[in-house]
């Protein structure tokens, strides 16, 4: 007989695997409720380990939608979602690292939102930034792992962040 242990889901009962049967399940469910949703979920997990997740083999959307919508604010001032910003990252106090599909787009300075739909505004957020240098990603570079990067070119620049603010929500 195997040996018996609680349940992994806090429920108090006890199973000889990690859950008794379909308590993954509920235990799952709950995260997702206190979190706000599968969507809420799935963006905050992504935060943490500072990296996109997808539920299929590769990216279907190279607008890179599902991790996040980029916005820019176009001559007007107004918030234009665009799709030549393909990653965007504060790798350090002060410092964004932007891939852009070409160079022309790096402009001297950017203002620049990252919004999720639907998640809740501490998942979104926004910078005016002054760019600094141009920059290769190396081979060994985590984000080299993102299916988007095979086959495809990115050019990335280093932004110095000049102003930082809580979007505001896109219609």
């Amino acid at each position: 007989m195997a040996q018996q242990r609680d349940c992994l889901c806090g429920c108090g009962r006890r199973t000889s695997g990690k859950y008794c049967p379909g308590h993954d399940q509920k235990l799952r469910a709950a995260i997702e409720k206190a979190v706000g949703g599968l969507e809420a979920l799935h963006a905050l997990v992504e935060r943490h380990i500072g990296r996109p997740i997808s539920g299929g083999s590769e990216r279907k959307d190279k607008s890179m939608a599902g991790w996040g919508d980029f916005f820019v604010k176009n001559a007007r001032g107004k918030a234009e979602r665009v799709d030549w910003i393909r990653h965007v990252e504060e790798t350090e106090p002060g410092t964004l690292e932007i891939a852009f599909t070409e160079a022309k787009y790096a402009t001297e300075v950017i203002e620049i939102a990252v919004a999720r739909p639907r998640i809740p505004p501490e998942w979104a957020y926004a910078f005016k930034a002054e760019r600094k240098e141009q920059f290769t990603v190396a081979d060994d570079d985590p984000r080299r792992e993102d299916p988007w990067f095979a086959g495809n070119s990115a050019v990335w620049f280093r932004y110095h962040v000049l102003e930082e603010w809580e979007p505001e929500k896109q219609d």
